[in-house]
């Protein structure tokens, strides 16, 4: 009994390994949660950055 139960996990377990249909779909949730990350830092940080550049221009403009 334990060997019938033990080679049933065995096929379970190689026929879920085998499955790739939701693959593409999983890649695809992965693309988007980067997409939604990198969206958020840049409105999170956009202000900041712009003000940085903003200073470096401006100690620039003393040398010109």
């Amino acid at each position: 009994m334990t060997a019938r139960l033990n080679r049933m996990r065995l096929s379970l377990l190689a026929r879920f390994l085998g499955d790739r249909r939701g693959t593409t779909a999983i890649e695809y949730a992965i693309l988007t949660f980067i997409a939604v990350a990198v969206i958020g830092v840049v409105t999170i940080l956009g202000g900041s950055v712009a003000e940085m550049w903003t200073s470096v221009l401006d100690a620039f403009a003393i040398f010109s």
